[in-house]
């Protein structure tokens, strides 16, 4: 956040030297209040920037094996552009690196953790560790001490992206 404020500042800096600089060339012929307009032009123009580029930003600093399996683009009113440009605020990723297959009672359990990343006036990430059963597909949160909290379970479909992610492996290995 604070790189992103010492950003905003020098670009409305330096779009208020070229209002300046246009100012000086006609000989001050062009109004003063050009180089506020300009000033506030630069600093809106680099966080409507810093919006649009923080998914593909955040994505290149994934690890190899980083999956991203959905993102959640929004339209808000107090940023109209985003009506006809929606901004991705918030994906979903799995580290599909570090999978851990388990075999209870004859079906195949995945271990995994995803991640949630949101941009809100800070970045926030949420670690979620996971079990899916691949034969019910079954998802099962788990505890920070890796216990499964049985009363969050939901059931997702065998054809989900994130099944498919998870189990491709596994039913190769039963075929």
């Amino acid at each position: 956040m604070f790189w992103d404020l010492v950003g905003t500042v020098f670009s409305g800096l330096g779009a208020a030297g070229i209002a300046l600089l246009l100012r000086s060339l006609s000989r001050k012929r062009l109004p003063s209040w050009l180089i506020l307009v300009f000033a506030g032009a630069g600093m809106m123009a680099y966080q409507i920037y810093g919006e649009y580029t923080w998914f593909e930003h955040k994505q290149s600093l994934l690890p190899a094996g980083s999956v991203v399996l959905e993102t959640h683009d929004v339209k808000l009113p107090w940023r109209p552009w985003s009506y006809l440009f929606p901004q991705t605020l918030e994906f979903t990723v799995l580290d599909q690196a570090n999978l851990r297959r388990i075999e209870a009672d004859g079906e195949q359990i995945v271990e995994m953790v995803i991640y949630r990343f949101e941009r809100r006036t800070y970045d926030r990430v949420a670690i979620e560790p996971q079990l899916l059963n691949c034969q019910t597909g079954d998802l099962v949160p788990l505890t920070e001490q890796g216990q499964p909290r049985l009363e969050l379970t939901t059931r997702i479909e065998l054809d989900s992206r994130l099944a498919q992610l998870t189990c491709r492996q596994d039913e190769a290995i039963n075929q």
